[in-house]
C-alpha cells in the first residue's frame, strides 16, 4: 500500500472533517469502475490478462490500496485497447534488496516464455497470462514487504502457471542431425542447402535450450594438409551461416574439422566422392 493510500485510510478512520482531502482520496482507486464497462478482448491471452488485472484492481481497492488499484486498472484498460502490456519492469517498484535478484530471474523466465512464438496458442494462453498477472501481483506485494502470506501466494501462482507453460513450449527437443554438402574443392554452401538451413534456424528459435556440434569433412582427392584446411573453411562457413541467422555463437559448442580422415563413403585414395564433401550439423538438448 502506498504512503498516500495509508494517509487516506488514516483520515477516513480518524473521521477528520477534511472534505477536500477526503474527496482527493476518493478520486483514487475508482478507475476499475470505468474499466468494468470496457469490452474484454476476444483472444484468450489478452482476455485473461484483462480480467485478471481488473480483479487485482478490485482486490486492491477493497484493501484501500487505491494507488495500486488504479495501476492494475490502467493495465487492464490498456489491454482492452489493444496495447501490448508486458510484465512490470523491476525498476517500477521500490523493492527490498534481497528480492531484486529472484524477481529479476523470474521476469527473465517470463519474458522468455512471452517471446516464444507458440506461447500464446490455445494450450498455453491462459496460463501465460496468469503467470504475468501473478508476477505483477508478486512485485506489488514484495514492494509492501509486510504480508508474507500474500507474497508467497502470488509467487506460487506465478511459478505454477509459468511451469505449465514451459513444460509445453520448451518440451525437450531430443536430437536431430543434418548434412550439408559442398561442391568439389568449394567451401561455400550450395543453393540446395537453403531449405535445410532455414529448418535448422526455425527449430533453433523454437528450442532455445539446445546446442550444436559441427563436423566438417572432405573427399579423398587432394593432399591431407589441403583437405584439412578445406574442411576448416567449410566448418567456418556453416558456423557463420548459423550465427548470422540468429543462433548465438555460444550455442555452437563443438566445431571439428576432419579433412579426409572420416569419409562417409570409403573410396580409393585420391578419388572424389560427393557424399564425402560435407558438414554435419547435430542439434541436441543442452542436458543430453
Amino acid at each position: 500500500m502506498s504512503a498516500f493510500s495509508r494517509f487516506c485510510l488514516f483520515i477516513a478512520l480518524a473521521g477528520f472533517p477534511l472534505i477536500l482531502l477526503v474527496a482527493g482520496c476518493a478520486a483514487q482507486g475508482t478507475k476499475y469502475l470505468r474499466v468494468e464497462k470496457m469490452t474484454p478482448p476476444s483472444h484468450l491471452y489478452e482476455k485473461t490478462l484483462f480480467l485478471q488485472y481488473l480483479e487485482l484492481a478490485r482486490e486492491q481497492n477493497a484493501r484501500s490500496d487505491w494507488r495500486d488499484s488504479d495501476v492494475f486498472a490502467a493495465r487492464a484498460a490498456a489491454v482492452a485497447r489493444g496495447v501490448t502490456v508486458l510484465p512490470e519492469e523491476i525498476s517500477a517498484r521500490s523493492l527490498p534488496q534481497d528480492a531484486v535478484i529472484p524477481l529479476t530471474k523470474a521476469r527473465k523466465r517470463l519474458m522468455r516464455a512471452i517471446d516464444h512464438p507458440e506461447s500464446k496458442n490455445d494450450r498455453t494462453a491462459k496460463e501465460l497470462a496468469t503467470a504475468q498477472t501473478q508476477f505483477d501481483c508478486w512485485m506489488e506485494k514484495q514492494e509492501e514487504s509486510f504480508q508474507n502470506d500474500q507474497i508467497k501466494a502470488c509467487r506460487k501462482g506465478f511459478k505454477t502457471a509459468l511451469k505449465k507453460v514451459e513444460s509445453i513450449i520448451f518440451a525437450p527437443f531430443g536430437r536431430q542431425e543434418w548434412v550439408l554438402y559442398f561442391d568439389y574443392k568449394k567451401d561455400d554452401l550450395r543453393d540446395d542447402a537453403a531449405t535445410t538451413v532455414a529448418t535448422i534456424l526455425e527449430l533453433a528459435e523454437r528450442h532455445p535450450d539446445t546446442q550444436f556440434i559441427l563436423n566438417a569433412h572432405t573427399d579423398l582427392a587432394g593432399g591431407e594438409a589441403y583437405n584439412l584446411n578445406l574442411s576448416k573453411r567449410r566448418a567456418e562457413t556453416v558456423m557463420r551461416t548459423l550465427t548470422s541467422g540468429g543462433i548465438a555463437a555460444n550455442r555452437i559448442k563443438t566445431v571439428e574439422s576432419w579433412g579426409q580422415s572420416q569419409p562417409a563413403v570409403i573410396t580409393e585414395d585420391g578419388l572424389a566422392h560427393p557424399e564425402n564433401r560435407r558438414v554435419t550439423v547435430l542439434m541436441k538438448d543442452i542436458k543430453n
